[in-house]
Parts: structure tokens; sequence; C-alpha cells
């Protein structure tokens, strides 16, 4: 798949952008995990390109994009700068461990920008007293 690559200015850093699929489709955002970058989604991007808008971002202090403070709250600003820059329609937001964090706390900030959300190994577990309630 080509990517085609572009710079959204977030408060004066810049957030790299891979974007690529068909246009006017559906869109679909990947968050990557800590120390990845947008590109880690390439061979699954390579599987829905055909029926998707593929939005694959590197997020601030990754990849391509700029330098700047980062936590949960920063990231998922950045996130839905993206989304609202690129004018996607409540695309479905895939995040990967830290990526999965930023997917969540732009659901819970900015539910309007969301049409749903699919978490691969985020990076929170359950407290030792619910486990064991469980049993």
């Amino acid at each position: 798949m080509n990517w085609n690559e572009l710079d959204v200015d977030v408060d004066g850093v810049d957030i790299h952008v891979h974007r690529g699929g068909v246009s006017g489709a559906p869109a679909i955002v990947f968050a990557h995990g800590f120390s990845d970058d947008g590109r880690c989604w390439s061979r699954f991007a390579e599987l829905i390109a055909d029926r998707f808008d593929v939005v694959a971002v590197d997020a601030r202090n990754h990849g391509r994009s700029g330098r700047g403070p980062a936590d949960p709250s920063i990231l998922a600003a950045d996130l839905a700068a993206v989304i609202r820059e690129l004018g996607l329609s409540r695309p479905i937001l895939v995040g990967h461990s830290i990526g999965a964090s930023t997917v969540t706390v732009l659901a819970a900030t900015f539910p309007e920008l969301v049409g749903s959300v699919v978490l691969e190994d985020p990076p929170w577990r359950p407290d030792r007293s619910s486990v064991d309630q469980a049993r």
C-alpha cells in the first residue's frame, strides 16, 4: 500500500500521519504502542486497504512526530486533532498497548468523534481484589 504522509500541527507539535486505502470509505485510525510508530500497522493495513480509509498516527515523541510533553490526555488530544483535521466522521479507533490508553481517553473525552473502539493488549491489569472476587 502506498502511504500518503502529512503532518498535523497540534499546539506547535507536528503529529505525523500515514494515510492510505480508499478515500471516502469508512475510516479506521490506528494508535501504536510504546517505542513504535504508525508504520507498525502496515501489514494489517494492507489487508483492509481496499475497504477502509486507513490512518496510522505517529504519537508525539515517536516516529516522525515532533517532541513535547506527553501524557494520556495530551496524546488523546493529539489524536482528536488529527481526526478533526482530516475531517473523519466517527472513525473506528484501534489502539495497541499505550495506544489503547490513548484511544480509551479519547473516547471518554471526545465521544462525539468516535464510531467504535478496538483495544489490543491495553496496559492496565485488574487489581488483585477483583481477581480474587471472580473466583
